[in-house]
């Protein structure tokens, strides 16, 4: 049995996120779960902002499918479109829609009327990506949200992604949040949840003073990497055997997501330290 014990991290008490299955094209199972703000608090509307947005990161690669957004116009049903574009930390552009058409509609609080997006991007693992709209065109803009006492950030899907912050010309600002809710994330090569199926098993969780990861099927070249709720990388190792140990340690309560990799699939799971 391999003993480890993990640096300095904080995590906080949570409930496990139900996905939702589905079958991908390849034949393995694909899960899909929603992240992000899910409901409309009108503030004001925008289309000539640049590097404005959400940032997120990637713990497991996912297909970002859809976004639900609020065009603005003041006479129902106005013709419009926008382009959205996924960014990397930098700003540099790695994937964006054609123009997509939308119907703008005088949005407020009590009265809204949201509309799905379809992006369907692809995501590797990673830090800092940029959701982005880069044109609108008929409409008057997409709405976005203010608030004096900043957003709930992070907003979580799973294990896949962590949106952490909003966007305000390209740094980031958790006062707004702008133009994309309800996220539709579709969890494909194989990612599961490793309660689903039962390969791995992280045992007691909540963990108190250690805990046992164990591999219940054989799992070739199978290594844990340890991610922070921020997406950052904590912990790389290989798994040698089928079984590890981590102790508490100086682990402060808060949530981590534990990523077992092999060379043909990967889990994700959330463990709480208490």
């Amino acid at each position: 049995m391999k003993k480890i014990l993990l640096s300095t991290v904080c995590l906080a008490a949570l409930l496990l996120n139900a996905k939702a299955q589905t079958n991908s094209p390849s034949g393995m199972n694909a899960e899909s779960c929603n992240a992000g703000k899910s409901t409309f608090t009108y503030y004001s509307y925008a289309k000539n902002y640049t590097n404005y947005g959400l940032q997120f990161n990637s713990v497991a690669p996912f297909t970002l499918t859809s976004v639900v957004v609020y065009p603005y116009a003041p006479n129902n049903g106005t013709v419009g479109t926008v382009k959205i574009s996924l960014r990397n930390s930098s700003g540099a552009l790695l994937q964006s829609t054609a123009l997509i058409s939308v119907l703008g509609y005088p949005q407020s609080t009590a009265t809204h009327t949201p509309q799905t997006v379809t992006l369907n991007f692809t995501v590797p693992v990673g830090t800092g990506y940029q959701l982005t709209l880069d044109s609108v065109t008929g409409v008057y803009g997409l709405c976005y949200e203010f608030s004096t006492n900043s957003y709930p950030f992070p907003y979580s899907c799973g294990g896949d992604v962590i949106i952490t912050d909003a966007l305000v010309a390209g740094t980031p600002f958790p006062y707004y949040y702008y133009y994309f809710y309800n996220w539709t994330i579709t969890s494909g090569n194989g990612i599961n949840e490793l309660n689903n199926e039962g390969i791995v098993s992280f045992y007691p969780n909540p963990l108190t003073s250690s805990s046992i990861l164990q591999l219940n099927s054989q799992v070739k070249n199978a290594e844990v990497v340890i991610y922070n709720m921020l997406g950052k990388e904590m912990l790389r190792k290989t798994i040698t055997g089928n079984t590890m140990q981590i102790e508490k340690g100086s682990l402060q309560s808060g949530v981590y997501f534990v990523n077992v990799r092999s060379e043909e699939r990967q889990w994700v799971e959330k463990v709480v330290v208490e």
